[in-house]
């Protein structure tokens, strides 16, 4: 049976306005390991995928994200909205269009520095695919492609907005193997 869990967030454009970040916020109580107690996160052990969508997340929530990465073997990220609401001059007054692009350029440069680490580190060595959301914006995927083609590690481009990595490395196999959580089949 595939775990999943699939975190949607609400369209926060609106607050970039007033730049309000004490927004509710469930990813430092699914993810981070509280230091100060015993309590671990809350996020299921057994979930191995996960599906992020969220409109223009700010960089300093999506590095929660980067820097508590759960144990997974699948992500799957899109973080640009799939309508147009860029053009509805209504939704947009007060908003600036190129800051939204650049907390969105600066959120998949943390994933994006995690996943191609080489070696890579913690819960990263196990994500064997990596999924963009967003791989319409053709030159951004591509500059992805690129960079993936230079890396010289193990990530492989596998079709629009995927990346597939082959864990060649037996210690992060073996490691795996031993977690019943894992949904994906064996090589």
């Amino acid at each position: 049976m595939v775990e999943e869990i699939t975190l949607c967030k609400p369209n926060l454009t609106p607050l970039l306005v007033t730049y309000n970040s004490n927004v509710l916020q469930i990813l430092p109580d699914l993810l981070e390991k509280d230091e100060n107690s015993a309590a671990a996160p809350l996020i299921s052990p057994t979930i191995r995928e996960m599906l992020y969508i969220s409109i223009f997340p700010m960089q300093s929530h999506f590095g929660i994200i980067t820097d508590n990465f759960p144990r997974l073997d699948r992500i799957y990220v899109q973080l640009v909205p799939r309508n147009n609401i860029l053009d509805d001059e209504v939704r947009m007054i007060g908003v600036d269009s190129e800051d939204l692009w650049m907390e969105r350029n600066a959120s998949y440069a943390l994933l994006m520095r995690e996943l191609f680490a080489a070696p890579p580190v913690d819960n990263y060595r196990f994500l064997r695919y990596f999924e963009s959301g967003d791989a319409a914006d053709r030159d951004a995927w591509d500059m992805a492609v690129e960079y993936v083609k230079r890396a010289g590690n193990d990530w492989k481009i596998a079709g629009d907005g995927l990346f597939v990595r082959d864990l060649k490395d037996t210690a992060v196999v073996a490691e795996g193997a031993e977690d019943e959580g894992s949904a994906l089949p064996p090589n």
